[in-house]
């Protein structure tokens, strides 16, 4: 549960309104409104006094303050970068110390699978072999059909890596290469 989320609940279990929070806290309530919508994230100022006025952990809501803080520097940080097409290399932006993880909880699995393929990638020392997942990642992304793509590819990974342990890779290339002429007529 985020921080956010926290403090509307258990204002919530309290029976208290926005304005007794903000009577409470001297946060006015309108702040304290955009911060149970996530709108920002809020200072550790902010984030204490709603900490202490409802009796939350005050450890875990430091915590939560500093990496929604972090996020959201990461997040402007990535937009600019976007806005700007500027891109850091991998091994610049681990020699920055800046952290890997971006993003909110939903973005964070996109980010921890990013990041996996991105390692992947970056140890592989075949640059062929690189250059070819760079390139399936690549033309998966601009399908149209990238849903469809998607959903067919994560069904079949696993029968094909079953399929090459028990026949052999030459075998299983014939029966996909046989496979894809059949759905290609």
């Amino acid at each position: 549960m985020t921080f956010s989320q926290k403090v509307k609940r258990k204002r919530s279990d309290l029976g208290l309104s926005l304005r007794q929070l903000s009577e409470k806290t001297g946060i006015s309530h309108a702040h304290i409104s955009d911060i149970e919508k996530e709108k920002h994230p809020p200072s550790f100022e902010a984030s204490l006094k709603l900490a202490k006025a409802l009796e939350l952990d005050i450890k875990d809501i430091i915590i939560e303050t500093y990496q929604a803080q972090l996020r959201q520097s990461l997040m402007d940080l990535v937009k600019t970068c976007h806005e700007n097409n500027i891109r850091i290399p991998y091994e610049e932006w681990v020699k920055s110390n800046l952290p890997m993880q971006p993003l909110g909880t939903d973005e964070s699995k996109i980010s921890d699978a990013a990041f996996k393929i991105a390692t992947a990638l970056f140890n592989d020392s075949n640059q062929f072999s690189v250059e070819e997942k760079i390139n399936l990642l690549t033309a998966i992304s601009a399908s149209s059909n990238q849903g469809t793509v998607y959903t067919f590819l994560q069904r079949l990974l696993e029968p094909i890596s079953i399929a090459c342990e028990l026949k052999g890779s030459l075998k299983v290339n014939e029966e996909i290469n046989r496979y894809i002429k059949e759905l290609i007529s």
